[in-house]
């Protein structure tokens, strides 16, 4: 028995990636891991608790535990690159009580723009970093089971099986 942390956020900017995710948990599920989905709250907007209230319910129609957790992200840099360290922090936290992993749903057009968001920024090809299928973080490993891929796929999945996504309100 292995325990799934899943970066759950269901307003992750593009809906169908955690639905995706979701139902991949669900899949894993079967295959008689312990699955917790982890709510990270930045308390970067007012709303956040509207995220925590939705991803609480799919955890529980998924028969899922639910795990949320408050961070504080730091005001000084680049309040993004801030917010996803502190996010891998918790999750890698509440992996690592349990010797888990934490799962995320990144997925092929993540990919391409990191890598076109370190071109612009005049970073070479050839020492730019990208996202791995795995990693580690903070002591923990880090999967993305999305990782092979698009966004279109994914969509299409969606549509078809009917799983409910929120657009981002930030």
């Amino acid at each position: 028995l292995k325990r799934l942390v899943a970066a759950a956020n269901p307003n992750a900017g593009v809906p169908s990636r955690e639905a995706v995710g979701r139902e991949v948990l669900r899949i894993d599920r079967m295959l008689r891991n312990q699955v917790c989905m982890c709510h990270v709250n930045h308390g970067l907007r007012q709303d956040a608790h509207i995220d925590e209230g939705i991803t609480r319910v799919q955890a529980w129609a998924l028969g899922f535990e639910f795990v949320s957790r408050s961070v504080v992200v730091p005001k000084t840099g680049n309040v993004y690159e801030q917010g996803r360290m502190v996010r891998y922090e918790a999750l890698s936290a509440e992996a690592g009580n349990f010797g888990g992993e934490v799962l995320t749903a990144h997925h092929a057009d993540d990919m391409l723009e990191t890598v076109l968001m370190r071109l612009a920024r005049g970073s070479p090809i050839s020492t730019s970093k990208f996202i791995e299928r795995r990693s580690f973080m903070f002591k923990s490993p880090v999967v993305r089971p999305m990782f092979f891929f698009d966004s279109f796929l994914i969509d299409v999945f969606v549509a078809n099986a009917f799983i409910p996504w929120v657009y981002d309100t930030s």
